[in-house]
């Protein structure tokens, strides 16, 4: 049988390829370690200890139900803005006197108008002996009846501070 020779060279060689096997079987083995911590960490909290692939199909599911929810929250959103833009949510009230024998601004103005400008301006106006209220429409923050001063003033106040 001859003999085998192997020089000093292959022997490096081999030895080199022996430790880089060594060192990735040392790495590799880390890794299945932190993956098996992992997977009982998801057993854990999901109970059952199910598989992993189980856990993540559950949350896509969970994901897509949170985006059909989200879209119908986007719809009831928008909604609700129209219908916001359309209540009364601007309130303007001018006190006065309207007569110049009574004191103590018993007279008032007080507009009542959704986001559009539209709605309506209510005036009482009182003397010593007698009361009178009216109510005008508005519409773009204008009347097709004649405004007073103070009507005017109460439908300016109640968008005051809002930009428009």
């Amino acid at each position: 049988m001859p003999a085998l020779s192997v020089s000093n060279s292959m022997l490096a060689v081999l030895a080199g390829l022996v430790l880089i096997i060594l060192v990735w079987l040392s790495v590799l083995t880390v890794m299945v370690r932190r993956i098996l911590v992992a997977r009982r960490k998801v057993g854990a909290a999901v109970k059952g200890e199910p598989e992993v692939f189980d856990v993540i199909d559950r949350a896509l599911e969970d994901i897509e139900t949170l985006a059909v929810g989200q879209g119908r929250l986007a719809m009831a959103t928008e909604q609700n803005r129209g219908l916001i833009r359309e209540t009364f949510r601007h309130l303007g009230v001018i006190r006065f006197d309207a007569f110049p024998d009574v004191g103590g601004r018993l007279s008032f103005a007080a507009a009542l108008l959704d986001e559009n400008g539209g709605g309506f301006v209510i005036s009482s106006i009182n003397g010593r002996n007698e009361g009178r209220v009216y109510a005008k429409p508005i519409v773009d923050r204008q009347s097709d009846f004649p405004l007073s001063e103070e009507e005017e003033g109460a439908i300016k106040k109640a968008f005051e501070g809002v930009k428009t």
